[in-house]
């Protein structure tokens, strides 16, 4: 939004901020305020949105061969993890979180199973790189075949003047690379 202010070379000027709704002034120039010249003078206040936070939904998905198509409830763990893909170790303090889909018979997903939330203000000007840890919980049914595979999810958070968000962007399977993208850059 643009303010003209008219008046003559060597008249003082004074600039000040508006307030937009749902944006926070991130920079006020130098010259917000002083001497009109010959010259046309620009000032910038620069504004950001001031959204808190973004979430990621983390969806789960269990197929079962059932051929006595009675139900089964499952029951998974996410753990948040630290260091780089090739030696992750459990984060101290990190987030940890259980979900169970219930009554699967053949394929159910569970479309919101894990809530992964992000606070802005932890966040400087840069793109900051997650890693979580998903494992089925192995239950005490020796007849029932569970999944031993270890996924682990990377999650880059991205934090710049005008935007904050999280996105996945990979998914490995035991250490392999099973990331598959959708025509509109998703994961």
């Amino acid at each position: 939004d643009s303010v003209l202010h008219e008046g003559n070379e060597g008249d003082p000027y004074t600039t000040s901020e508006k307030e937009f709704e749902g944006y926070d002034i991130i920079k006020i120039p130098e010259n917000k305020e002083g001497t009109i010249t010959a010259n046309k003078e620009e000032v910038q206040i620069v504004v950001t949105n001031i959204s808190t936070g973004t979430d990621l939904i983390i969806p789960i998905t269990k197929t079962i061969i059932n051929p006595d198509n009675k139900t089964y409830d499952y029951s998974f763990k996410i753990t948040e993890m630290e260091g780089s893909i090739d030696s992750l170790v459990e984060k101290s303090n990190g987030f940890s979180d259980t979900a169970v889909i219930e009554d699967v018979t053949n394929t159910k997903v569970l479309s919101e199973a894990f809530r992964l939330e992000y606070s802005r203000p932890l966040y400087d000007n840069t793109e900051t790189v997650h890693y979580y840890k998903i494992e089925e919980i192995i239950g005490s049914d020796t007849k029932t075949k569970y999944d031993n595979s270890n996924y682990i999810i990377k999650v880059i958070v991205t934090n710049t003047d005008s935007s904050f968000n999280a996105k996945v962007t990979n998914i490995y399977k035991n250490g392999i690379d099973i990331t598959e993208i959708d025509s509109n850059g998703n994961v």
